[in-house]
């Protein structure tokens, strides 16, 4: 779980390093020097002519010794031919290994021991092929650094710069090829006994061999199931739905380009990572529905490859009638009959007949409900009317109301609540159809106090006065701790300056605004929006 937990955070890292690098001031072509305090990689400009090979050189100014370099691409516009790239960095004392896709080469730079290197130091190179037909002209070189992951050699992360620049095609003849030289050196020696012309001719050929990688497309495979079914499948008229109970699992199989396999398996997939779709359910008409259920799913292997996807599955849940009381009569009947004879006088006691019938209502033909729109919590001092329908619809009356607690809430004759202080009651209206039913139906309400508004500044996790990578940083763990354990850690304050989106989750989306700013923060020459007001412009 921890090494799951790391390579998530390695991710979201990445993915907002990026934006901070889109977010830099890049030119076409710009001076090799500094322009900022963190490392700033530069591509040298270079002039030639259709038909050369040429080396560009990737140097380096506020040098720092990475470790460790992946999700990193150089590209060039085409025609021009991307052809190779050094194999080894020495100030990093680091390979290299890259792929070449089209005109992008991508590499990954791993080692030990680092060193700085002086600025202006070249760290390594690229090799690129102009075709003969090249137009004249100016084309641009640069980076693909989305997802950018670099680590010093104690293993923090690292967020440098990178500067893209040009290469200047001209109509001049080719110069030769580079790094391929042929040199030729002729000499006369000249007497004055003889007439003796001696002519030695020396060629030197370099052969540059270019490395390929294939690589294939990446497979992202999920065996998405739900193991045990919810508790409750079916529901009487009325009834919400409720998921409680379901248990499900996702075997997954991820095949990165490089033909190499991972294999994650969740056994238990919590609901946190499930999206549930309900709204086609409807407690008040009897029928068959189905419920959804999506797994969203980001993994990142151990070769820094990454993939998503979902899946989504489905059950089926039912709503009946509920069952109804058919009436019943009890009869009850007896008899006595006494007969007595003297000489003197007879005595006659007739019948008597006693019956008792006890009749049971079938219950109303009727159903209440409140519109869904109505809050279940709110705010003391709040005044809101109790909407309802009534399934068959029949016009009808409200008449009269009440509630469970009066000093907590009160309820008019028209059905509209108020609210006095915290706590919890029940309102009941009793309604009046125009065919005579009299109807019943609750609600239970809690109220609570509003809570006093603060001063919190948007982005500004750590109330320090500043938004910047700090306040970033926090974000994504607390997104990371709440996405592998379930922990949240943020203070009420906290969330709401974290939730930039103001979407009501804390997520990678929040970190990437709040770097996405500090990096227009960092670029400004005149007053800067506050977080509140850029994000309006977004």
């Amino acid at each position: 779980m921890k090494s799951f937990y790391t390579r998530l955070i390695s991710a979201l890292t990445s993915i907002i390093t990026a934006i901070v690098f889109l977010a830099s001031p890049v030119y076409a072509a710009e001076s090799l020097k500094s322009t900022s305090t963190r490392m700033t990689w530069y591509l040298s400009p270079v002039t030639c002519a259709p038909g050369d090979d040429i080396r560009i050189d990737v140097t380096g100014y506020n040098q720092v010794g990475l470790s460790r370099l992946q999700g990193v691409g150089i590209k060039v516009a085409a025609p021009i031919q991307i052809t190779g790239m050094s194999d080894y960095c020495n100030t990093y004392n680091a390979s290299i290994n890259y792929t070449i896709n089209n005109n992008q080469i991508d590499f990954t730079l791993s080692g030990s021991n680092p060193s700085a290197g002086a600025d202006g130091s070249v760290l390594f190179s690229v090799y690129c092929h102009v075709p003969a037909g090249c137009p004249a002209g100016t084309y641009e070189i640069g980076w693909d650094a989305e997802y950018w992951y670099a680590e010093t050699g104690s293993g923090s992360p690292y967020f440098g710069l990178v500067r893209r620049s040009t290469i200047t095609v001209t109509n001049s003849p080719s110069t030769g090829t580079t790094p391929t030289t042929t040199t030729s050196t002729t000499t006369t020696t000249t007497t004055t006994t003889s007439t003796t012309t001696t002519t030695t001719t020396t060629t030197t050929t370099t052969t540059t061999t270019t490395t390929t990688t294939t690589t294939c497309q990446p497979v992202l495979d999920m065996n998405f199931n739900m193991k045990t079914p919810p508790t409750k499948t079916t529901y009487y008229v009325g009834e919400d739905f409720d998921i409680s109970g379901a248990e499900f699992e996702n075997l997954i199989t991820f095949t990165n380009k490089y033909n190499k396999t991972s294999y994650y398996d969740y056994f238990d997939r919590t609901l946190d990572y499930l999206d549930v779709d309900s709204t086609g359910f409807n407690k008040w008409v009897p029928g068959t529905y189905t419920i959804y259920v999506t797994d969203n799913v980001y993994v990142l292997d151990s070769y820094g490859e990454s993939a998503s996807g979902s899946k989504t599955i489905s059950f089926n849940v039912q709503v009946i009638e509920k069952a109804t009381t058919t009436p019943t009569t009890t009869s009850t009947t007896t008899s006595t009959t006494t007969t007595s004879t003297t000489t003197t006088s007879t005595t006659t006691t007739s019948t008597t007949s006693t019956s008792t019938t006890t009749t049971t209502q079938p219950p109303s033909d009727y159903w209440v409900y409140f519109y869904p729109f109505t809050q279940d919590v709110t705010y003391v001092g709040n005044s809101f009317k109790l909407d309802y329908g009534i399934v068959p619809d029949i016009n009808s009356t409200i008449a009269w109301c009440e509630s469970s607690d009066w000093s907590v809430a009160g309820v008019s004759s028209d059905g509209t609540v108020t609210s006095y202080k915290p706590g919890t009651a029940t309102i009941t209206l009793h309604i009046l159809t125009a065919d005579g039913e009299n109807l019943e139906a609750s609600r239970t309400f809690t109220f609570v106090n509003k809570e006093p508004e603060t001063n919190i500044a948007l982005g500004d996790v750590d109330s320090n006065g500043k938004v910047n990578a700090i306040d970033a940083s926090a974000v994504l763990k607390e997104y990371a701790s709440i996405s592998i354990e379930g922990a949240e850690s943020f203070t009420s304050d906290q969330k709401t300056a974290a939730d930039v989106n103001k979407d009501g989750k804390v997520d990678a989306r929040d970190a990437s605004m709040i770097l996405k700013y500090y990096a227009y923060l960092s670029t400004l020459n005149e007053e800067p929006l506050d977080m509140e007001s850029w994000m309006a412009t977004q």
